[in-house]
């Protein structure tokens, strides 16, 4: 069980990820990286997002998605625990879309064709 230290809206998540992950194995990895301590969760750069995806993909990012001086050349939805507000921008210049964990579950409730990226 997740300490004390995690807050309240990070409590709600992973309650609302367990339901998913018991016929999911895509939420199951989820809720084992919810489950992380926040400093050892992966950053990801829209670089790296760039190199990884194609358009239109979904993506999930178990951590925090940041701009890093880059820019995102193609459209995507993604998900993640954090965001910058650089790459936010970034993500809808592109065309893209950032949505929230809760709205990523009620697209895709069995994680099918959505990439992890770490």
């Amino acid at each position: 069980m997740p300490s004390k230290s995690f807050s309240e809206s990070r409590m709600s998540l992973i309650a609302k990820v367990k339901k998913y992950s018991k016929t999911s194995n895509f939420w199951k990895s989820v809720e084992k990286f919810a489950l992380k301590p926040r400093k050892t969760l992966p950053e990801v750069n829209l670089n790296k997002l760039n190199r990884l995806t194609s358009p239109n993909e979904v993506v999930f990012v178990p951590g925090k998605v940041l701009a890093g001086g880059g820019t995102l050349k193609h459209p995507l939805q993604v998900a993640a625990f954090y965001f910058s507000k650089a790459a936010v921008r970034a993500i809808t210049q592109a065309g893209g879309k950032v949505i929230s964990i809760e709205k990523l579950q009620e697209q895709n409730p069995n994680g099918s064709k959505v990439k992890i990226i770490v």
